[in-house]
């Protein structure tokens, strides 16, 4: 209990403020507890192993946790987090000897503090949540069921028709879908899906690839009072930062979504979508930084939230496809075609267009190009509209050699394009050097 209450109330603060103390990242105050009973060192702290290279005590580090002495293995990792004070390595093997010993509250003061001290560096919030990612045991308690009944369900797919019958007349589909929506709310009020297509139609129901300014002010409005009215249910803080990490500055909203996204994990907050949340939003924060030790520890703390996600008795492909994407980004294509794969077998008859599109990308990129063309035509039939199946389909045609397949697709790609845009110029002229080819 003194933990949930430490880690509630020093991440309230750290969330309340998009900046914290900016310490130097070479502080190793929070090691203090590690070494209080430490024999003083004979000489300078500083110079007390200038003899071993951060690779050298990792190596010794290693050695010392397998021959069973955690604590001095703990020491020396530490010495080694000295000397490069943002190593994902040493801090998860520091992380494992801990948990060897039974160590985890420690474990969290620690890195909550860490947190607290670079509260901008997605590093640190990955090594704050990856323990408590761990260590969870998923229950049917833990993960929140949508509360889908037969009849909440029925209202949801009447606004899915509505919304699609008004877009091939012309009319604003989330005017068609609202009401439908509504009556499903009434009885299922976190009724996930239902929620995702209500705020992607009012935010996007005009067809721009942006939200609409206005409507997400509106948007936030609205699920700020539902994550207040539900406050111990993890999916309506879901659905709160799935607007508001839209907001710009975009880059400056994503932080501050997965800090608060964090404090409700810290918190136990019960919720499938409150982790799949967590995922997407640390994989669009690894997209935007710079920094390679950031990105790649936002995509492994995806990873993990992605875990809990497709831990469930519940399947859903959101889990599979979310994780999918951060294997891709972290480069797994093996591990990322298998969760893609998944995500479309769990799709029924209606994929999303981005895992269709991503899964063909992924077969592109490891060389699988008669597999690809499988997604790509499916989404050509589902997304008629989208430009970008028929688009890539040609690429994977063309080098196949398939010169007459490729042209087709992309002369149906042309045909959504302006003809006076560049895009459009150089798509044509690609189509007519393949004509002429022999």
């Amino acid at each position: 209990m003194r933990i949930a209450i430490l880690l509630t109330s020093i991440l309230f603060v750290a969330c309340s403020s998009s900046s914290g103390p900016k310490n130097d990242p070479r502080d190793t105050s929070y090691w203090d507890d590690l070494t209080k009973n430490a024999k003083p060192p004979e000489r300078d702290p500083k110079e007390r192993w200038p003899e071993e290279t951060f690779e050298a005590l990792m190596q010794r580090a290693k050695e010392q946790r397998k021959a069973g002495d955690l604590i001095t293995a703990a020491i020396t990792v530490r010495q080694a987090t000295m000397k490069s004070p943002w190593s994902l390595e040493a801090h998860e093997l520091y992380q494992d000897i801990q948990f060897g010993r039974q160590q985890l509250a420690t474990i969290h003061d620690e890195y909550l503090r860490h947190l607290g001290a670079h509260i901008e560096r997605g590093t640190a919030l990955y090594l704050f949540l990856r323990p408590t990612l761990l260590s969870m045991r998923v229950t049917e308690e833990v993960m929140l069921k949508d509360g889908k009944g037969p009849e909440a369900h029925k209202h949801y797919l009447d606004a899915s028709n509505a919304a699609e019958v008004a877009r091939q007349q012309g009319k604003p589909a989330f005017d068609a879908a609202r009401p439908a929506l509504e009556r499903c709310f009434a009885l299922a009020p976190l009724h996930a899906s239902a929620h995702r297509l209500y705020q992607d139609l009012a935010l996007y129901g005009a067809g721009s690839r942006s939200p609409d300014p206005a409507q997400l002010d509106v948007m936030c409005s609205r699920y700020e009072k539902l994550q207040t009215e539900y406050e111990t249910k993890g999916d309506a803080v879901y659905f709160f930062e799935r607007v508001a990490s839209l907001k710009a500055p975009v880059d400056q909203s994503l932080v501050d979504s997965s800090l608060r996204l964090a404090k409700a994990i810290a918190q136990g907050l019960p919720g499938y979508w409150l982790f799949y949340g967590m995922g997407v939003v640390s994989v669009e924060r690894a997209l935007l930084t710079g920094d390679a030790t950031d990105r790649a520890a936002l995509l492994k703390l995806a990873v993990l939230s992605y875990n809990i996600c497709t831990a469930t008795n519940e399947l859903v492909p959101e889990g599979y496809f979310g994780r999918g994407v951060a294997y891709d980004e972290l480069g797994d294509r093996v591990k990322a075609i298998a969760d893609l794969e998944v995500a479309v077998a769990l799709s029924a008859n209606a994929p999303e267009a981005q895992l269709l599109w991503r899964l063909g990308a992924v077969y592109i990129a490891d060389g699988k190009l008669e597999k690809a063309i499988v997604p790509l035509q499916r989404g050509m039939e589902l997304y008629p509209t989208l430009f970008d199946f028929p688009s890539l389909l040609g690429r994977v045609e063309a080098e196949r050699g398939n010169n007459a397949a490729a042209v087709a697709a992309f002369e149906k790609a042309y045909t959504m394009l302006d003809p006076a845009s560049d895009v459009a110029k150089n798509l044509r002229a690609r189509i007519d050097a393949l004509k002429s080819a022999k």
